[in-house]
């Protein structure tokens, strides 16, 4: 290959890098790169597959540097490694099918042979097109992540179809038109999986959604039975208002202080609802902590609660009442396990911040895995939004979040600056 050949690869490589960079933003937002010149590793990648290319004409050297360059420019990137993987399989596993079908579809290739640079060239722009096509196409909510074993089963399908075609090309030229045809297919597959992908981000968003607002709604509903309640009984004591006067007012009379310090003691207990544990004034706020610690009275032995909102602060903010609702649901369910079925929770607010502080007893079964905290449940995937999401979510309000925990305790410590999720 002569000088005019390497320079028109080395272009078409650069317009295919051009193409993985534009797919690549079509998966991951641009602001979950931590790197300001994050571009200076994709003309990396660039500048390293085209001297491999150019070394070495094999096809399996050429997939490992090009996933190996995959994996350098989403380092900079703040998500799990399983997205990262599957995204760069997503993109790869359409590179390669595009680069068959243009290969065989002009040329008699052997396997192993260098590609015409004109190909590589055509190769470039349709990737470019493609690009452009799924750009207008497909809108995947950049922001949510799909549990581990559904992102494995798409994964797995650009991986097979990269294997299919590499086995295929290597049986030779007498059969391209089964090489077209094949990787034709498999591009269509794998076209399919990303809407497929999509899909299920869609369908699990709404899933985790709609448990989030059953969750409200049962708080809601538990908040409205406390406050019927207190109406009922204050109207009770209205009505009786007179005759508690009268009683009263004898007692005064005969100077029996300490009857009448009774009576109106019982008039207050009568009044005050049982179920409405807490009241700061925060209808949202009451009605979660109301809802969360009444359950936790009736299953743990041991349950203290220290909150102090000024009234009206959070009133109507879903962010706040998610985080609460999740971490004290979270530590009820692990407290119930355990022998000793203990939890404290402290809130309060100072100088502009929303302190959270909750410690529970739980079984000494922790799952985690590189830093990241797992659930115990069976249901993992569906089961609560998880420490994890609950984490993400004081991170998007700027907040942040500490775990501790002993061989019998877990602690939560989180704060939230107020300005920031009003």
């Amino acid at each position: 290959m002569g000088v005019e050949g390497i320079s028109l690869s080395v272009v078409a490589n650069a317009i295919r890098i051009a193409a993985i960079k534009r797919l690549i933003d079509v998966f991951i937002d641009k602001k979950a790169c931590i790197w300001k010149y994050h571009w200076i590793l994709y003309i990396a990648f660039w500048g390293i597959t085209s001297v491999i290319y150019h070394l070495f004409y094999f096809p399996p050297f050429n997939f490992l540097c090009n996933i190996l360059g995959f994996i350098l420019i989403l380092f900079p990137y703040k998500i799990k490694t399983s997205r990262k993987m599957l995204t760069a399989f997503l993109i790869y596993g359409i590179n390669v099918l595009v680069d068959s079908i243009a290969v065989f579809a002009f040329t008699k290739y052997q396997f192993g042979n260098p590609v015409n640079p004109l190909q590589e060239y055509v190769v470039g722009l349709v990737m470019f097109l493609v690009t452009i096509v799924m750009e207008r196409m497909v809108r995947v909510q950049k922001d949510f992540v799909l549990p581990l074993s559904y992102q494995a089963s798409l994964g797995i399908v650009p991986i097979i179809s990269i294997g299919i075609i590499f086995f295929v090309a290597k049986l030779g030229t007498q059969i391209r038109s089964v090489i077209i045809f094949t990787a034709t297919g498999l591009l269509i597959i794998n076209i399919l999986n990303i809407y497929i992908y999509q899909s299920l981000i869609q369908f699990y968003a709404a899933y985790m959604d709609r448990k989030m607002q059953e969750q409200m709604i049962q708080i809601y509903a538990h908040e409205l039975e406390v406050i019927q309640d207190t109406k009922k009984s204050e109207k009770i004591l209205w009505h009786d208002m007179k005759h508690h006067m009268i009683e009263l007012k004898t007692l005064l009379k005969e100077e029996k202080i300490l009857e009448a310090q009774k009576y109106v003691k019982d008039m207050e207990q009568f009044i005050v609802n049982s179920d409405e544990s807490v009241a700061t004034g925060n209808q949202e706020v009451d009605g979660i902590l109301d809802y969360m610690l009444k359950n936790a009275n009736r299953d743990l032995k041991e349950v203290k609660a220290q909150i102090n909102i000024p009234e009206g602060m959070f009133h109507g903010n879903f962010k706040i009442c998610t985080i609460l609702g999740n971490l004290l649901d979270n530590a009820i369910r692990e407290a119930k396990k355990s022998e000793r079925k203990y939890l404290c929770v402290e809130i309060y607010t100072k100088a502009g911040i929303l302190f959270l502080f909750i410690e529970n007893s739980y079984s000494g079964n922790v799952m985690k895995r590189r830093d990241k905290f797992k659930t115990t449940q069976k249901d993992g995937d569906f089961h609560g939004i998880g420490l994890e999401n609950v984490r993400k979510m004081i991170d998007m309000c700027g907040g942040e979040i500490n775990i501790n925990y002993t061989d019998d305790t877990f602690k939560v410590e989180a704060l939230l600056y107020i300005e920031a999720v009003k």
